[in-house]
């Protein structure tokens, strides 16, 4: 090969000169960026340093503050001890037993938090864990705030200065440090974080930013939905209706944002947006309508105009509105100043602005929001509440808000200057121009932010702080896993089994209740969270406390003094309620800082059989002039008491007791359970249970299994079918009582059933007074029917059901009662059965005035058909497998009563696995458990076990598919999941197609 071949060879390979210099920009322009990415990343790093040096001392405040702080800290601690004694995750049918009579967890506060916790809870102990979270979340929101500046400023200096201000402002800690309210504390941190996605995603374009702005927004929706109804959520709204950025948004795109981010974060948090968020928005929003009635000045139950003589109600109005101020005053003031004169300076860029509607749409969202939060503190200050609930939770949003306007300000301002960087002057000294309003801002910082003022905040929160409200005080300095150990054996008397779970105590004093579960797993009779029952269904609740506590007009107990219910009556009542709700212990009479006082009835020996009372060492002076102070030598006791054993009875127990149906509606049972307790008829005696109003959603051989069937208030689907089960359960010896007094089908017909004391019945008025004739026999005897009160509601016409004439009775009927000549109770023997009937709505006439002659007479005719007498069972042989799952052994006994709440999902079985009907019985709502066998069957063993509503493993499935597929959309542009999945989709939805489209050709 000749020199020139190979020159010409040589020539070829090498480069051309451009190519080699393009390639050198490239290896230096990657090395630039990577040298930029290392400093930006260095500089969130050392800035993040910075914020969590502000944040130790408050940190540290806060977990070594004694008494620790926080109303409600110790309900936190409630629910993760509960996690992690019966659940290592927490399921959809997860059952909590130890309040209420129990019910669903899924019922329940949102629990994603408190699932959350169990890491630190495991490695902190249980108080000090439950702390600790709370502490993190002050770590993430203010990590969060910083991100959510600097993308809306595109300045780490700024971000840094204005999420120290955001720390360092009192208004943030309220829902800590006062009420304890640790989930609604932790949901704080999400108005940044989702905030920062949001704004990250709508200025990059980029859709995996919205992907986990909805997961971060559906994780909150189930650890606590409030803060989200009424503070991130329209934050996001507005912003996504607004926002763009530094490029335009097409409308089509925004509404495809704004369908994108509220559905998918509505189905990665469907379980707590259908329990929790979606009727507390319904019902705020019918709230807010209602509040709005009124004038602004009315003020938590005194006049809207209060004279000047009202010195409580002006003082009321006074301290409601003040209120308002700490919406400034709370809030770090340079944060104010900066917001003002940011405001001004960017005004003027609008002059020579391009894209000044962009740059209005950009700060419009912002400054929309901000006036919204003001407004909204204003009108809560007017008693106007828009989903807030209480003053703790007013303020926090606001030193974000400011600080996030003053962020948008500063970064639309610094857009406006950036226009001009194709001048040539403008493109070298911007860089200099940066530097330099960099170190002011942190100088400024530095100077208006010095070591002092961590300690002046810690001061405040400290004034605004409540220790949290556990009674005895000790609880609440004593939080070591060691130190509770030994509290454990101080604070219950020897005679009592705090772990017992088939027993209960009642204690009137809510700062025990909130405690007590964290230490003992006894169930207790009352809770600290209201259960999730509606309004109507806490009759029962009412009454316990009515019974068990006093008035304030005196000792006794409130059902006698405030309701005027007769004195033996009240007595009656309180055996019959301590037997049905298993109430071995009660708690009280001894000085807390709340009522802790019982109705003095309950302490009788009548009805206790022990007292005994625990002291412990520990007490705090909250209200001392000079600041609160805690005294280790003084001592604070709890006095219990042991009820008398043979009035009560377990929770799970075998049962001989008379089984009694009652076929009519929640009123009805209502009724008739009262009219039991004045007798009291207790679970010893007789149960009446319930499934359904319908006479014919029974069976022959459903009714079998009970010894009576009670039919008032009462329907039907079909007349005939219905009466026929009626009669054919009398014809095989069932026992019935039937009362058609009130607006029933059977009130007024003229084609009754065969076995009715007579053909046709008419419905009216009879008459007020009572001028009777009384039948002979056992039934009318030691009932003194003069002192029946008068037939009369509410001042007008008491309507009677009564045979039309009295030709038309049943020649075998016997007459037990006419008034005024018509005949209003009566009975008939029916093959081997008997039905006994009364016309003048007799249940609900005994319990209107307490009449102690109607209820004997009522007594009577029930007595007549089963018999009332205890029927004692051996102690229950049972297993607490967990609370979803019990066993018991029947011992041949004729039915299961399990004295917990029968919500839809529990589910009984013989040990053969035969199903066996759920019924609803005892004074409460839903009603106890109760499982009657039929006289074929025997089981020796009843499992019973709660599964939970289908429609909420639906709704987590739901859940947690949309996290599944939204994750892989982010991790992996949805090559492992969706696209896969999209494709079988398409070929089984692609046949389906092909066949529409021949349909549409044909």
């Amino acid at each position: 090969m000749s020199e020139d071949q190979i020159n010409i060879n040589e020539d070829k390979n090498k480069e051309p000169p451009d190519l080699q210099l393009s390639t050198l920009r490239k290896v230096i322009n990657k090395a630039v960026a990577v040298i930029l990415l290392v400093v930006s990343l260095s500089f969130h790093l050392v800035a993040i340093g910075i914020i969590y040096k502000v944040l130790e001392p408050i940190i540290s405040w806060y977990l070594t503050k004694s008494p620790i702080r926080g109303i409600d800290t110790f309900l936190s601690a409630v629910y993760v001890n509960y996690i992690l004694k019966w659940h290592d995750f927490l399921r959809p049918e997860a059952w909590k037993y130890i309040w209420f009579g129990g019910y669903p967890f899924s019922l329940d506060y949102p629990s994603l938090y408190f699932l959350a916790m169990t890491p630190f809870v495991n490695r902190f102990g249980l108080i000090s864990g439950v702390m600790h979270f709370a502490a993190f979340g002050l770590v993430v929101f203010a990590i969060s705030s910083y991100f959510f500046y600097h993308e809306l400023s595109k300045n780490r200096s700024l971000a840094l200065v204005l999420t120290i201000a955001t720390i360092l402002s009192a208004n943030l800690y309220r829902a800590l440090v006062w009420a304890g309210g640790i989930p609604f504390w932790t949901t704080q941190a999400f108005y940044p974080l989702v905030g920062f996605l949001i704004i990250k995603a709508l200025n990059s374009r980029n859709a995996k930013w919205f992907y986990l702005a909805a997961i971060a927004a559906g994780l909150g929706l189930m650890g606590h939905p409030q803060g989200f109804l009424n503070v991130i959520f329209p934050f996001c709204l507005l912003v996504l209706i607004f926002y763009s950025g530094r490029d335009h948004l097409r409308f089509r795109k925004r509404l495809g944002y704004i369908l994108t981010f509220f559905g998918l974060s509505f189905l990665v948090g469907l379980p707590g947006v259908l329990l929790d968020f979606l009727p507390t928005f319904f019902q705020g929003f019918l709230q807010i309508f209602a509040t709005f009635g009124t004038r602004f000045g009315k003020a938590q139950g005194i006049e809207t105009t209060p004279t000047l003589t009202d010195t409580t109600g002006l003082e009321i109005i006074k301290f409601t509105r003040d209120q308002f101020n700490y919406v400034f005053s709370d809030t770090q003031q340079f944060v104010w100043f900066f917001l003002s004169t940011l405001a001004i300076v960017w005004c003027f860029t609008l002059i020579y602005r391009n894209h000044r509607i962009r740059g209005l749409l950009n700060i419009l969202p912002f400054t929309l929001f901000f006036g919204y939060e003001i407004s909204v503190v204003f009108l809560f200050s007017r008693n106007i509440d828009i989903y807030i609930g209480g003053w703790y939770k007013a303020f926090w949003s606001i030193p974000v808000a400011t600080s996030a306007l003053v962020a948008v300000f500063f970064g639309q301002t610094i857009d406006s200057f950036l226009q001009f960087e194709k001048i040539k002057f403008f493109k070298y000294s911007k860089w200099p121009f940066l530097l330099i309003l960099n170190m002011a801002i942190l100088v400024v910082g530095y100077l208006v932010f010095p070591p002092v003022t961590v300690k002046n905040l810690i001061t405040r929160i400290d004034s605004l702080s409540n220790p949290s409200s556990p009674y005895p005080d000790i609880l609440n300095i004593k939080i070591s896993t060691t130190e509770r150990e030994e509290l454990k054996q101080q604070l219950v008397p020897k005679f009592l089994d705090p772990n017992d779970k088939n027993q209960r105590l009642y204690v009137i004093d809510a700062t025990v209740n909130l405690w007590w579960t964290t230490m003992y797993e006894m169930p207790l009779a009352r809770g600290y969270v209201d259960p999730p029952i509606p309004n109507t269904g806490r009759w029962g609740l009412f009454w316990l406390d009515s019974v068990m506590g006093p008035s304030g007009k005196g000792s006794e107990a409130s059902l006698i003094l405030d309701w005027e219910t007769p004195e033996n009556v009240v007595f009656e009542n309180t055996k019959f309620l301590l037997d049905w709700n298993s109430i071995y212990y009660i708690l009280g009479n001894y000085s807390g800082d709340v009522p802790t006082i019982l109705a003095k009835h309950v302490t009788d020996p009548d009805y206790i059989e022990k007292t005994a009372e625990v002291t412990v060492k520990g007490a705090m002076d909250r209200y001392n002039p000079s600041g609160e102070r805690f005294e280790p030598d003084k001592t604070q006791s709890l006095i219990y008491y042991k009820v008398r054993p043979e009035l009560v009875s377990p929770i799970l127990t075998p049962s001989n007791a008379t089984p009694v149906l009652l076929i009519g509606d929640s009123s009805a049972y209502d009724t008739i359970y009262r009219y039991l307790g004045m007798k009291n008829l207790n679970s010893q005696k007789i149960i009446v249970s319930t499934r359904s109003k319908f006479i014919d959603d029974h069976t022959l051989k459903e009714l079998k299994k009970f010894d009576a069937v009670i039919i008032y208030r009462y329907d039907y689907h079909r007349g005939s079918k219905a009466w026929k089960i009626i009669g054919d359960y009398l014809k095989d010896g069932g026992k019935v009582y039937i009362d058609t007094g009130p607006d029933v089908k059977e009130a007024a017909s003229n084609n009754l059933p065969e076995y009715f004391p007579f053909r046709k019945s008419v419905r009216g008025d009879i008459g007020r007074d009572w001028n009777v004739e009384v039948g002979e026999g056992s039934i009318t005897k030691e009932v003194d029917f003069n002192k029946f009160s008068p037939l009369i509601f509410d001042g007008g016409v008491w309507n009677v059901s009564h045979p039309e004439k009295n030709g038309d009775l049943n020649s075998s009927a016997e007459v037990l009662l006419r008034n005024n000549g018509k005949v209003v109770a009566a009975s008939m023997n029916v093959g081997s059965g008997k039905l006994s009937w009364t016309g003048f709505n007799l249940p609900y006439h005994v319990i209107r005035d307490y009449n102690e002659q109607e209820a004997n007479f009522l007594t009577n005719i029930l007595d007549s058909l089963v018999d009332f007498s205890i029927k004692n069972t051996q102690s229950p042989n049972y297993q607490f497998i967990s609370p979803e799952r019990r066993v018991v052994q029947t011992d041949g006994a004729r039915a299961v009563l399990f004295k917990e709440e029968a919500f839809p999902s529990w589910v009984a079985k013989t040990e053969k696995g035969q199903k066996l009907t759920v019924y609803k019985a005892g004074p409460t709502y839903p009603g106890y458990v109760y499982v009657p066998f039929s006289s074929d069957l025997k089981p020796s063993q009843v499992i019973l076990s709660f599964n939970g509503a289908l429609k909420w493993w639906i709704y987590h499935l739901i859940s947690l598919l949309t996290l599944i597929f939204l994750l892989d959309r982010i991790l992996t542009g949805g090559h492992l999941l969706v696209k896969p999945v999209g494709k079988v989709v398409s070929v089984i939805v692609r046949p389906t197609k092909t066949w529409w489209q021949k349909e549409d050709e044909e």
